[in-house]
């Protein structure tokens, strides 16, 4: 039943993969790592005012980016699920096919588990970011701003739109809830 199924779903597939996992795993976490420190760099060396903010905003939002595409990558490492690779989602956006015979073989755990990178990842680099920014009194308030509303709109992107890594999240809680372990 489940070679069927992972069958059928692969007749389904529509999208185009553009990226292996292993050169996205290594794409991904090379600009998550040259962003981070960029984001040092600018927040040591660079003077207080407008251009430092702005600055800084640029580098949160390819951090929330970087960071959500590497944790993604560190979820399947994690959970021992299966990628194949990643496909155009959205415009800006990068999809990761599942190996869906992995996918449905694994128990819930390994589900959420798979979920839960992305989502830490970004909520624990930001997180670093504001007491690192706070330590330094430079605009700290950047970081912990967008770590106050990432996971409120990732909320709203699940009950609004029903996607969105959290909303696969959820789902899979509910089902590890369901299945007792």
């Amino acid at each position: 039943m489940i070679d069927a199924l992972s069958q059928i779903r692969e007749t389904l597939f529509e999208k185009r993969l553009i990226i292996s996992f292993r050169t996205g795993f290594l794409l991904f976490s090379t600009l998550f790592v040259l962003i981070n420190i960029l984001f040092l760099h600018i927040s040591l060396t660079m003077k207080e005012g407008i251009a430092k903010v702005i600055a800084l905003l640029i580098i949160e939002t390819g951090n929330i980016y970087t960071s959500f595409l590497a944790g993604r990558c560190i979820g399947f490492i994690a959970s021992g699920i299966g990628a194949e690779g990643f496909y155009r989602y959205a415009h800006l956006e990068f999809g990761v096919k599942v190996n869906f015979r992995d996918y449905l073989t694994v128990e819930p755990k390994k589900r959420v588990i798979l979920y839960s990178g992305a989502i830490l990842l970004e909520h624990i680099i930001l997180l670093a970011h504001a007491v690192f920014l706070f330590a330094i009194d430079s605009y700290w308030e950047i970081p912990a701003f967008l770590l106050a509303v990432n996971l409120p709109f990732s909320y709203l992107i699940h009950r609004i739109a029903r996607t969105g890594e959290l909303h696969r999240l959820i789902r899979e809680i509910k089902i590890l809830k369901s299945a007792g372990k």
